[in-house]
């Protein structure tokens, strides 16, 4: 989990749109990202693929990777690497209704 896109988007907040935001765990334990996520307070859903097969299916080749969804379940745009200016991701979130 970056900790830096999780930072910006803490409980949802920082993002205000009419889909869901679920973040992806890979390679760590649950009982690390468990920890991690009572340390910092957040409360958002975390898959945890500890065996990187969600990883596989999407061919994610750098972390952190965030995929934005439209209404239809395709996926819309992909970004690799941390987001450090949320105005272009809402626009980019946007951009997929």
């Amino acid at each position: 989990m970056c900790e830096g896109n999780a930072a910006a988007t803490k409980g949802g907040s920082a993002v205000r749109s009419p889909g869901e935001t679920v973040y992806f765990n890979v390679g760590e334990s649950k009982g690390t990202v468990n920890s991690f996520l009572e340390e910092q307070q957040f409360n958002f859903p975390v898959i945890i693929d500890a065996a990187g097969k969600v990883t596989g299916v999407y061919k994610v080749s750098a972390l952190p990777t965030t995929f934005i969804i439209d209404p239809s379940g395709n996926v819309s745009r992909v970004i690799t690497g941390e987001i450090s200016e949320m105005d272009l991701l809402l626009r980019w979130i946007h951009e997929a209704k």
